[in-house]
């Protein structure tokens, strides 16, 4: 199915009438004379779905049947030589293979690689620094009717190029590899990953397109496969598979889009967790990977536990989460906002309390009980409640901080293991607190001490009885009423701090 990105090209006035490597757009004009005639033109272009990005394109040529953009920002002439002979060598390329060439391509470093089909006609996006082989790759791709991952295009591109530096590789090192093996363009791409694993999984993705071609398989009949032949071969004779997830290049505001079951994810590379340190999650591939992972299991417990087989489409947005308002996540009708990355299976379980009409009184309360399953949800609390996160802003005013500092103090002397990232009880912790800050006839100061005292509850008498209780809180529970039920949870906090 084709991928549909929104764009708009919008000529602010009529034009009086690229795109690759070498030298960056801030090298200064010298007296080099332009061996291409380029016209002036005046064009304004919206970026592909991101219509606060206009970039003004003032040079246009031809190349072989293809239209190259310059922007006002690389007007020199050597840059644009060089982008010139690069396209023409691409072009003779796929025209001597028999693939087809963009009709457009516009060149801005204001811009992410991207492309888009309108009308049959081919547009992509290019940055300065792309290399030859991973412009060509996006080229493939989108002249493709196919839906590959960019990986496969990769693989083709470097073969075609005959990239020897991609030529060597060893089979046995497969098994290791983990996520470089997934073929998702950001492993591909310049400073997402160090340069020895971005050139493995070029070097992997080279290999693979050319023992497909080794065991008779032309470039169009690669083409031709279906991401479920494409799996089955990884799988039976390379021993990896295709993750549950396909990355897409969305636009400078989020670089990427990404494509998980219900999980529409858009993800902005200057994410900033709101709680976790750098060293525990960043855009980085390999972090975003292990938490893309993360997410569809503790997505598919919930949904058994909950009994449910579908859930409607759901959009995530990873956004900064240091400009938040100390939320770490929200939910709305069809969507997620992550502020920290250990929210996301708390904030599903509300979509599914709604999709099942049990939006209630304790549906914070369920959202913590049956997301505690998952590795990022626990990191969170373990540097939000240790007092260990830099970045969240603790309250001054209820010296939140302080409290927690106390709490993780009686923690460690009562657990069998000293709280760590690797090893924290959420659970443990909230009853804690509940023992050092609860008071008989005194207002409850922390969402803990209620999580605390539902899952004495659940614990003691079943959990049927919060589902009453999330309806009404004037539920007697075994003909007790629930000030009784307090008073029973009190006496559990006290035998806890003595």
């Amino acid at each position: 199915m084709k991928k549909k990105l929104l764009v708009a090209l919008i000529a602010i006035s009529s034009a009086i009438c690229g795109v690759l490597v070498s030298s960056a757009c801030d090298e200064k004009e010298d007296a080099y004379e332009a061996r291409y005639k380029t016209e002036d033109c005046f064009l304004s272009v919206v970026e592909f779905n991101n219509i606060d990005n206009e970039i003004n394109y003032i040079k246009r040529y031809t190349a072989d049947g293809t239209a190259i953009y310059f922007d006002k920002d690389c007007n020199i002439n050597k840059v644009i030589d060089n982008q010139i002979d690069e396209i023409y060598k691409l072009n003779a390329l796929l025209k001597n293979n028999e693939f087809d060439c963009a009709d457009e391509i516009y060149f801005s470093d204001k811009l992410i690689n991207n492309y888009k089909v309108e009308d049959g006609e081919v547009k992509l996006t290019f940055k300065t620094d792309t290399s030859e082989e991973e412009a060509l790759a996006w080229i493939l791709r989108a002249t493709s009717k196919s839906e590959l991952p960019y990986g496969i295009y990769a693989g083709l591109a470097s073969n075609l190029l005959e990239k020897e530096e991609y030529a060597k590789f060893a089979y046995s090192s497969i098994s290791a590899a983990e996520y470089l093996t997934e073929l998702q363009f950001p492993v591909y791409e310049k400073g997402n990953l160090p340069d020895g694993q971005r050139s493995y999984a070029w070097s992997f993705s080279n290999y693979l397109v050319s023992r497909l071609i080794k065991e008779g398989k032309s470039e169009k009949d690669i083409l031709s496969m279906g991401i479920a032949d494409l799996n089955l071969y990884l799988q039976n004779r390379l021993n990896v598979t295709l993750p549950d997830y396909s990355f897409y290049p969305y636009s400078t505001k989020y670089e990427y889009k990404v494509e998980q079951g219900c999980f529409t994810y858009y993800i902005n590379k200057e994410f900033n967790d709101l709680i976790l340190p750098k060293s525990r999650f960043d855009t980085s591939y390999n972090f975003i990977s292990n938490w893309l992972k993360d997410n569809s299991r503790t997505a598919e417990e919930s949904n058994r536990v909950f009994g449910l087989s579908t859930m409607y489409p759901i959009n995530v947005y990873l956004d900064d989460g240091i400009k938040s308002n100390g939320i770490s996540g929200e939910t709305g009708t069809d969507y997620i906002f992550i502020y920290s990355v250990g929210s996301f299976s708390h904030e599903y379980i509300h979509h599914i309390l709604y999709k099942i009409g049990k939006s209630g009184n304790l549906k914070e309360v369920f959202t913590e009980l049956h997301a505690d399953t998952s590795k990022y949800s626990n990191l969170m609390w373990y540097y939000l409640l240790s007092g260990s996160s830099d970045t969240y802003p603790y309250s001054d005013e209820t010296n939140e901080r302080q409290m927690y500092l106390e709490t993780i103090k009686l923690y460690n002397n009562i657990s069998a293991f000293e709280a760590s990232p690797e090893n924290f009880s959420y659970w443990l912790f909230v009853d804690c607190f509940s023992s050092l800050y609860t008071k008989k006839d005194k207002k409850w100061i922390n969402r803990a001490q209620n999580n605390s005292c539902m899952r004495f509850i659940a614990d003691k008498y079943g959990s049927d009885y919060l589902w009453m209780l999330n309806v009404s809180s004037t539920v007697s529970i075994d003909e007790k009423s629930f000030e009784a039920i307090v008073e029973e949870w009190i006496d559990y906090l006290n035998k806890i701090i003595n």
